[in-house]
């Protein structure tokens, strides 16, 4: 079918395959006002879904995400919890410190009392339900 619109295109004295101009209503989705929503939304929480993103700015899917990839140069990518590495130095003296606080509690009965219990500190947990969840928005660059 497109073989036989192109042929006709050419009889007619056309030179190119691609299709004219349409009229209609302008493409919005990488406009500089909802791109400042995405990112400003993003930035408040890399934690949220496309879906998510694009019923806050009022887009539909395909351009929230294609504001995220194409024009952010975000992508999707899974946190990782990484425990902080020490020098052997500092294992050294953490191992020293605790030697020397086990000595101390063996010795003295009432060691333990001693500490200051400072105020409670209260931590938000984030307790994901899927997989998916786990994972959050970040730069790779720009295609």
């Amino acid at each position: 079918m497109q073989i036989k619109e192109w042929y006709n295109r050419f009889k007619n004295g056309r030179m190119s395959v691609k299709s004219n101009p349409r009229p209609g209503r302008t493409s919005t989705t990488g406009s500089a006002e909802n791109v400042k929503k995405v990112y400003k939304l993003v930035m408040g929480n890399r934690r949220l879904t496309v879906r998510e993103i694009a019923i806050e700015n009022g887009i539909s899917d395909g351009s929230a995400h294609e504001i995220l990839m194409d024009v952010l140069g975000m992508q999707r990518g899974t946190t990782k919890f990484v425990p902080k590495l020490l020098s052997h130095e500092q294992q050294a003296l953490q191992m020293n410190i605790a030697q020397d606080m086990l000595v101390c509690a063996n010795g003295d009965p009432d060691f333990l009392k001693i500490f200051i219990n400072g105020d409670k500190t209260w931590v938000k947990g984030y307790d994901p339900e899927y997989k998916t969840q786990l994972s959050q928005w970040k730069y790779v660059g720009l295609p």
